[in-house]
């Protein structure tokens, strides 16, 4: 778990270092695992059945969505809280849209994650494989500051392609 007040580059060192947002398939580690922070959500852990890895959600919403994945046939790869980096180019992002960048308590830039990134097979040719970048939040959930972050996610996602 991560202490209060640690600064952030610290916690983001640590995380590359132990390989978190790396790699694919049953290699694949999220960014983001449910007991890095306390919460009154629902978080889940569950074993992929195609990946044979624990997987980490951090809401009922994420868990049902990944279940839906799981069982279609052209859903190749799925990697949950999967950071945006480098960090600079949605700090960029951010900067060009003329929104505020999510920081930590101390105001420094923290690394954004998506909730999903899958890889499918390509729509003409199956070999060609494709990632989709996906978020997702409730109606309720959908603050300003949500908004700012789901744009700065998309555009993201946009560029990546």
């Amino acid at each position: 778990m991560i202490k209060k007040g640690q600064p952030q580059w610290k916690i983001e060192k640590k995380r590359l270092k132990e390989g978190r947002g790396q790699g694919h398939f049953a290699d694949y580690q999220p960014y983001i695992k449910t007991y890095d922070f306390s919460s009154e959500g629902v978080r889940t852990r569950s074993l992929g059945w195609s990946s044979g890895r624990h997987h980490h959600f951090m809401s009922r919403d994420e868990y049902n969505y990944f279940l839906t994945l799981e069982f279609s046939d052209r859903i190749v790869d799925i990697r949950e809280q999967y950071p945006l980096l480098p960090k600079e180019r949605t700090i960029e992002i951010a900067k060009e849209l003329n929104v505020p960048h999510p920081s930590d308590d101390n105001g420094d830039p923290v690394v954004m994650t998506t909730d999903f990134n899958i890889t499918t097979l390509g729509e003409q040719h199956p070999e060609d494989l494709q990632d989709k970048i996906r978020t997702l939040k409730p109606t309720i959930e959908l603050t300003q500051s949500t908004c700012r972050n789901l744009k700065l996610n998309a555009v993201f996602s946009k560029r990546k392609e």
